[in-house]
């Protein structure tokens, strides 16, 4: 059925191309099967066999005029209504005439001008009409969220000083395992105030721990 439908379109477009009418310009161009897609104050932009063209009013030949009567009319009231406009001339170059800037966006400035509307690049654009337009054309950049984190000093100790465990005897060992401690893994931190003394478990390790707290009291004592 889809390709039913899609073979019945493609026969309908090619009954409309061989009806279509046949145009050749004034300066001796042939566009075959066009048809009318839109026109502005320049002129038509018609679909031809071989894709689009814009032809300026003053090149459709005088003998086919009747065909566009209708556009004609329009291309007139066009012409009478932006006549006052002025012209603009880019940095690259192009000249837009009759032009009337719509909006900003943040591809450009969209302007209307003599032969439809065109988005021109901002940077593109005269230096004065970037000043004059300044405020519209800050509202369309994007907005940048800049978000200040301050660095906080970590208390832990600068200068400590790490030690390898004490060697134990297997003997030793066995001893502070059978309390079901595992083996004891004494270290010492040096903060740069005093030596302490740190056990992961066992006899040997509490006993270590007890002798570091008791030579430090005799020191304060003393």
């Amino acid at each position: 059925m889809m390709k039913f439908c899609g073979f019945f379109f493609s026969l309908l477009m090619s009954l409309a191309v061989l009806q279509a009418a046949d145009i050749t310009t004034t300066k001796g161009k042939t566009y075959y099967g066009y048809s009318v897609a839109s026109c502005s104050a320049e002129g038509l932009t018609i679909l031809h066999s071989q894709g689009a063209v814009m032809i300026p009013l003053e090149e459709w030949p005088e003998n086919r005029r009747e065909e566009i009567k209708k556009y004609i009319a329009k291309i007139e009231r066009r012409r009478k209504a932006i006549s006052k406009r002025p012209d603009l001339t880019t940095k690259t170059g192009a000249v837009l005439k009759k032009y009337k800037i719509l909006r900003f966006s943040e591809s450009g400035a969209h302007i209307s001008h003599w032969g439809g509307v065109t988005i021109v690049k901002v940077e593109e654009l005269p230096d004065e009409i970037q000043k004059k337009y300044q405020k519209q054309i800050e509202q369309t950049k994007p907005k940048v969220l800049i978000v200040e984190t301050e660095q906080q000093e970590s208390n832990f100790p600068k200068n400590i000083e790490l030690t390898g465990p004490t060697k134990k005897s297997k003997k030793n060992a066995d001893a502070e395992g059978e309390d079901g401690e595992g083996i004891s893994l004494d270290m010492s931190v040096n903060n740069g105030k005093e030596a302490v003394s740190i056990g992961t478990g066992g006899k040997g390790s509490s006993k270590a721990a007890k002798k570091s707290k008791s030579s430090r009291s005799s020191r304060k004592s003393k």
